[in-house]
């Protein structure tokens, strides 16, 4: 059962789900050297936007498109970002983060962030931004720095934002069916 508070929204994964992910993972291999994990990380990219897909059904996939993941019916464009090896549920307070060179490379509107637990077994829709706003208040992350929260240096610059910055996944259907302008 999907369930939610304030900011954040469970969506569980069955062993099924699970499966496809694995598979699409391993069939697809490294998609980008370029991310935190060095590429390692396409189990949580392809379990964030199968939870995406499950939470908000009227969206078209787009598999394979370099620049952004969803369209919504009013053609905009998101791209999932997405975290794994989570194994509580995330703070408020915790990083969301975009490599640079995607901010300026991709085309998408929105992107929605995701973490998945580490065990696959569901994952959390953090909340979403239009990737402008998002481009315009993240803070600057160079190679070598570490994040807040993770423990980890960056691989490459990325910009940050916490989680409590995002619009939160409760107004996401609503909101991409009117295309109406907002500011998280």
């Amino acid at each position: 059962m999907i369930t939610s508070n304030d900011q954040l929204v469970w969506v569980p994964l069955t062993p099924e789900d699970k499966q496809d992910i694995l598979n699409n993972s391993k069939q697809r291999g490294t998609l980008n050297k370029r991310t935190l994990v060095g590429g390692e990380g396409n189990d949580a990219g392809f379990g964030g936007e199968l939870i995406l897909k499950i939470y908000a059904p009227f969206l078209s996939y787009a598999a394979d498109n370099p620049n952004w993941d969803f369209v919504t019916p009013n053609g905009l464009t998101i791209d999932v970002k997405s975290k794994g090896n989570c194994r509580v549920e995330p703070e408020p307070n915790y990083d969301c983060t975009v490599p640079v060179y995607q901010t300026k490379a991709q085309t998408n509107d929105y992107y929605v962030f995701t973490r998945l637990h580490r065990d696959l077994t569901g994952g959390w829709l953090l909340g979403f931004i239009a990737k402008d706003k998002f481009v315009e208040i993240a803070a600057w992350r160079s190679p070598g720095q570490r994040y807040n929260n993770a423990g980890r240096a960056t691989v490459g610059s990325h910009r940050v934002l916490p989680i409590a910055s995002l619009l939160p996944m409760e107004l996401f259907s609503e909101y991409m069916k009117s295309k109406k302008a907002v500011s998280a």
